[in-house]
């Protein structure tokens, strides 16, 4: 003899965490081809700038920012303009997120925004 039992959760429950995974599967997939392109190419912009002496070394860069943080913890990835030679640095402290542009020829920090 077979027993059946109803699930005691409405469909909605069941449902919505297939939904969420979908969602999320979508935004945590692989960058499209053109931005992982711009990114390699903005690298390599970085790396090829620093061999030729016209910046300073990133580890010169990234001291900079992280004495200005003043403590703060470095988060994600960085952006360099090639054209203006600027560096742009991702840091958080207590939840809030700040960015710090350094220069990449001098290893002065130039700005600061929230």
């Amino acid at each position: 003899m077979a027993y059946s039992i109803a699930s005691p959760y409405p469909a909605a429950m069941v449902i919505r965490p297939a939904l969420f995974a979908g969602l999320a599967a979508l935004l945590l997939s692989p960058q499209p081809a053109d931005a992982q392109s711009r990114r390699r190419d903005e690298q390599r912009g970085a790396y090829e700038a620093a061999r030729a002496g016209e910046l300073r070394p990133f580890p010169e860069i990234v001291a900079a920012g992280r004495r200005e943080a003043g403590g703060a913890a470095m988060i994600g990835g960085t952006e360099f303009d090639r054209e203006a030679g600027i560096y742009r640095l991702k840091f958080m402290r207590d939840g809030s997120v700040f960015w710090i542009d350094v220069d990449g020829r001098t290893a002065q920090v130039i700005g600061r925004s929230n």
